[in-house]
């Protein structure tokens, strides 16, 4: 479990271009893996956690709460067969900073659109996964 705290100052465009809303954030976040193998997991999960409160008590211009949770679940049916669940949520209670939004997008999250290509204030995305062990580093992989 780990405890962040940060601040920073970024232009976030609020009523004009002169306005330097200062940002600062706490966040509380957690994560548990027990999956066997950082390269070829054939067992095990992966889950993680944070919540975030951005606030004027702790010296920013903007207020809002967000969590985000994801989860991947692996097994093995087969030696060389890996197959893989993930799970991904998030939601705040109001509109986000645009560098708080959460993304879809890129070859880690939905391959199809470019990275960062989806923002928004609440997210769902599901992927299933297989990887198939071809040589002792190579692998061929399919996603849905």
């Amino acid at each position: 479990m780990a405890f962040i705290a940060s601040s920073e100052d970024v232009n976030l465009e609020k009523d004009s271009v002169l306005t330097k809303p200062h940002h600062s954030v706490m966040a509380l976040q957690a994560r548990i893996d027990n999956l066997d193998d950082a390269d070829f997991p054939t067992r095990g999960r992966r889950l993680s956690a944070k919540l975030s409160w951005g606030d004027k008590f702790f010296g920013g211009d903007l207020v809002y709460r967000d969590f985000a949770a994801d989860g991947e679940w692996v097994t093995s049916p087969l030696d060389k067969l890996s197959l893989s669940f993930a799970l991904r949520f998030a939601s705040a209670d109001r509109r986000l900073p645009l560098q708080e939004r959460f993304s879809l997008g890129g070859r880690r999250s939905f391959m199809g659109l470019a990275d960062d290509e989806l923002l928004g204030d609440h997210l769902i995305a599901a992927t299933i996964k297989g990887r198939y062990r071809i040589y002792p580093r190579s692998y061929a992989e399919a996603r849905g």
